[in-house]
């Protein structure tokens, strides 16, 4: 008898560990490209604060445009996943909104930027930008 009340414990414990992150908070939240989402901009346009968008290797041809805050967009291999704009589109990665950071991946081919960050606001306060300057606007 006790053997069956420690195992329906342990079973209990099991469970509620492997019920994952509550999907209404801001906790960390885990979206794979392509095995969630086919596209990053897909990934990108479900994602809430304090996720992490891990990008698998490919090629990936589209221009991302970030509005969600405190997200980090990561590729698992800087040299094998790749933003390309085939010299057709004018921005790889647009961020326009705080703390977001995007790691170890390539992006090329883009007519403007790879990467550009706009409205840089009060939150970047003491971190060496300056909010009257605007960054990388391609002009």
């Amino acid at each position: 008898m006790r053997f069956a009340t420690f195992a329906s414990l342990v079973l209990a414990s099991i469970g509620l560990v492997s019920c994952g992150v509550d999907e209404s908070s801001d906790a960390e939240r885990r979206i794979s490209v392509p095995g969630d989402y086919p596209t990053i901009t897909a990934a990108v346009s479900s994602a809430r604060p304090g996720t992490i968008i891990e990008i698998e290797p490919g090629t990936y041809h589209e221009a991302v445009e970030v509005r969600t805050e405190r997200i980090t967009i990561r590729g698992t291999d800087r040299n094998s996943v790749i933003l390309d704009g085939k010299s057709d589109l004018a921005n790889g990665i647009s961020v326009v909104s705080n703390n977001v950071a995007i790691e170890n991946l390539t992006v090329r081919n883009y007519l403007q930027n790879g990467i550009v960050f706009n409205g840089i606001s009060a939150a970047s306060k003491d971190t060496g930008v300056d909010p009257s300057v605007d960054y990388g606007t391609g002009n």
